[in-house]
């Protein structure tokens, strides 16, 4: 959470935490917020386009995070409007192994004022506090990323054989759910 907290710092996309030793499920740290709903997630919020600048720096996020672990849930809108993203246990690998629901902006120029941040990550000078929270190798793939994402500056499109339902953003959101069940039914046929 920390190296999250240090990598997003100005991006307003994390929300406050506090560590519970002793939650319901056991220890953790929960988001400190108060979620306007349980129907309010990314499949709902990219409708409207209002939301898009947060999401779009979510995705951005991710992208240099290398996020593994992105899902519709994971972007929480609070009461006040603004959205959260929450979950980054899956951050950091040096491998490539981005996986979000936030495909709606593949092929779209990076917002201007995400460029900062990634020349930051890219250069040599990386935020100090990360050293004590990553492994060199996490480090150096981080300004990979960042330095990848400032070359070619805009929002990655999938690889691979997985739905994308954010490519299906001019259909009904029944047709995201019924192309992930087809998918998902493959899958299980593939199995056995």
């Amino acid at each position: 959470m920390a190296a999250t907290t240090v990598l997003i710092h100005g991006l307003d996309i994390v929300p406050p935490t506090i560590a519970r030793p002793d939650g319901p499920l056991g220890p953790g740290v929960p988001p400190v917020l108060h979620r306007r709903g349980p129907d309010e997630h990314f499949f709902t919020l990219v409708d409207d386009a209002q939301q898009h600048r947060a999401l779009r720096r979510i995705a951005a996020f991710d992208l240099v995070a290398n996020n593994a672990d992105r899902k519709s849930g994971h972007c929480l809108l609070d009461q006040d409007g603004h959205i959260w993203a929450i979950d980054h246990g899956l951050c950091f690998h040096t491998e490539p192994k981005l996986r979000t629901v936030i495909w709606d902006f593949a092929g779209e120029k990076l917002d201007q004022d995400l460029i900062a941040p990634l020349e930051l990550l890219a250069g040599a000078e990386m935020p100090a506090s990360l050293e004590s929270l990553l492994s060199e190798e996490e480090i150096a793939a981080i300004a990979t990323r960042a330095n990848t994402a400032l070359a070619t500056p805009e929002y990655p499109k999938p690889r691979g054989d997985f739905p994308t339902p954010g490519l299906l953003s001019d259909r009904p959101a029944a047709s995201t759910v019924a192309q992930v069940q087809r998918f998902l039914g493959q899958l299980a046929r593939r199995e056995h």
